[in-house]
């Protein structure tokens, strides 16, 4: 499925003030890469939100089936688990590892990991929750594998005397490696000059991952847009809010840029 720039909409504003311009239950996956509060005092738009309201909020956009996956660190995790906790269940963490990480300080390692919260609407059956882990699978080789020790485990089923992958694909892990800024290509840092942009490959994981082609995303924060291009190359609809009119600014030209190279259409 082709996707074009009708297949986006994109609101210059506050999320928190406009979100009512978007249908309720129309949403099917909300990506949420908000503001740490950790760079205000350089950049003003990086001001600590309220967790409460943005889930409440959620709550009443996504389907019945929709989920959320929300970028945060470490000290964030224990908030944003209790606040979506209340209309969501946390279906699993995961840890993306950076290859470019500054030393903040000379008492602490290197920042070189961040966070994604993948959370789910309550009371949804797991073969109902979208996971399509063989869109993003690694291609291995087939095998039979023989288990010897089929008391050896810590699933809640015992081993299967055989186990045999007739495909050769694996299956995702809970740890994903992609480039943070600095460590991205010149050609994708060239329209998207966003401080903590998120990297292409990431964002189209994500989407492949949790939503189906010809549904909706939705991107509260989008900074430069990076959500919103991943989810039209991969045949999604999307749906953006940014304050900061430089971002979006940034956001209209990079999806221009795009569609002048015929890579969406």
């Amino acid at each position: 499925m082709n996707a074009s720039l009708q297949d986006a909409v994109l609101h210059h504003g506050d999320f928190f003030r406009q979100w009512q311009f978007v249908l309720d239950g129309s949403i099917d996956l909300a990506i949420c890469d908000p503001p740490y509060h950790i760079l205000h005092e350089v950049h003003p738009w990086d001001r600590k939100i309220d967790f409460a309201v943005l889930s409440w909020i959620l709550s009443r956009l996504l389907t019945p089936l929709g989920q959320v996956a929300l970028f945060c660190s470490g000290k964030m995790i224990p908030e944003v688990v209790s606040e979506f906790g209340k209309y969501f269940e946390f279906r699993y963490p995961e840890v993306w590892q950076k290859p470019s990480a500054r030393v903040v300080h000379k008492d602490r390692p290197r920042p070189d990991v961040e966070f994604v919260c993948v959370f789910h609407r309550r009371k949804t059956k797991k073969d109902d929750r979208t996971f399509n882990w063989e869109d993003i699978a690694i291609q291995g080789n087939s095998y039979i594998r023989v288990n010897r020790n089929l008391e050896n485990t810590n699933l809640k089923t015992l081993k299967r005397e055989v186990d045999t992958n007739k495909s050769g694909l694996r299956h995702p892990s809970s740890v994903v490696y992609f480039p943070n800024r600095p460590a991205m290509t010149e050609e994708e840092k060239r329209f998207a000059e966003h401080p903590t942009q998120k990297s292409l490959a990431h964002m189209d994981n994500l989407i492949r991952l949790l939503s189906h082609k010809g549904q909706t995303v939705l991107d509260p924060f989008m900074g430069s847009g990076t959500a919103i291009l991943a989810a039209l190359r991969a045949g999604r609809k999307a749906i953006g809010f940014e304050l900061e009119s430089k971002y979006f600014l940034m956001t209209e030209n990079r999806l221009q840029h795009e569609t002048a190279q015929g890579t969406l259409i």
